[in-house]
């Protein structure tokens, strides 16, 4: 072949080239832009939830869950889990993502103790313990119930009266025939640090899993993911519940972690998206996710945090 051939031939190969790279580079700022089903935006649009931009933090893991914006002395930053990976992150705008501990003990919820470290269920060992602000287990705060060892802890809330909310569903046992269930039921438990006290004020679901507590510590919600219902109680000045009923029944499975934003606006992870109900528990608005969502953490700055079953997300409302 001449020279005269083959320049236009190379010439038409480069400029196909071209043309792919160009077509990938516009496919992939549709799916971070929310063109694509993966972050399609459902409901009652308000200007904070038009064009988000995605940004994934990680992916190819066997779970992620736990999102939670923590603020100290190195600023803002978000912790989350690939919990049966063993793995906790930490991340931030400025610092980008780093591992904040490598062997895990399967946690899965990281909630601020007040005094620099974190109130931390660990599905491993399963107990309730607390870590210091290194990510270092240094008290067990509790690991059984009336003289028979926890299921597996899930998901932790802390009230205003500094006491631990935490679910305890029975996941995985069959799976892990080496350990044995000794509670009789799935409770949700109530730990008191100052009194050393635990108590399991609701004992009647099937699988507890996400919970959450409004910013006026006056209502918890608690999901039950066997029946795919979240139900809500009153907290009483004194700290007792007032059982309201059920709030939310989902149409399908695949209910998991719960939040409320930061208008008081409760957020539950659905099969494949994530969706906003109002105090009237109708949906307003729902977020396709490319896997099914497992967690999710809002911040006043406007960030927001969602796990997925192998990857997490974070994006920033105007």
């Amino acid at each position: 072949m001449n020279d005269n051939k083959l320049i236009p031939l190379v010439l038409g190969h480069f400029k196909k080239f071209l043309f792919m790279k160009w077509l990938l580079l516009i496919s992939a700022l549709y799916i971070v832009e929310g063109y694509s089903n993966d972050f399609l935006v459902k409901g009652k649009l308000s200007n904070k939830y038009q064009n988000l931009s995605w940004q994934k933090l990680c992916d190819g893991f066997a779970g992620c869950e736990g999102a939670k914006w923590v603020e100290d002395e190195d600023g803002l930053s978000l912790l989350f889990a690939a919990h049966h990976d063993h793995l906790v992150f930490k991340w931030s705008e400025e610092r980008g993502l780093s591992l904040w501990k490598s062997n895990s003990p399967e946690a899965t919820s990281f909630r601020p103790d007040g005094k620099g470290g974190y109130y931390v269920v660990e599905q491993a060992t399963r107990r309730l313990s607390r870590w210091n602000k290194e990510g270092e287990a240094v008290e067990v705060l509790i690991d059984s119930y009336k003289g028979k060892k926890l299921n597996r802890p899930n998901d932790a809330r802390v009230d205003h009266l500094g006491r631990v909310w935490f679910t305890d569903p029975n996941y995985l046992f069959k799976k892990r025939p080496h350990e044995v269930q000794e509670l009789l039921g799935q409770y949700v438990f109530c730990y008191d640090p100052i009194s050393k006290t635990t108590v399991a004020p609701i004992k009647n679901f099937k699988s507890p899993n996400g919970i959450a507590i409004d910013s006026f510590n006056k209502v918890l919600y608690v999901g039950d993911s066997s029946s795919s219902s979240i139900y809500k109680y009153k907290i009483n000045a004194d700290g007792t519940l007032e059982d309201l009923g059920l709030f939310y029944k989902l149409k399908k499975r695949g209910l998991d972690g719960l939040c409320l934003d930061t208008e008081n606006n409760l957020w539950f992870a659905g099969m494949s998206e994530i969706s906003k109900l109002d105090k009237q528990a109708n949906i307003v608005l729902s977020i396709n996710m490319p896997n099914k969502p497992t967690s999710m953490d809002f911040h006043k700055s406007g960030w927001l945090c969602v796990t997925l079953r192998d990857s997490a997300y974070v994006t920033k409302l105007k």
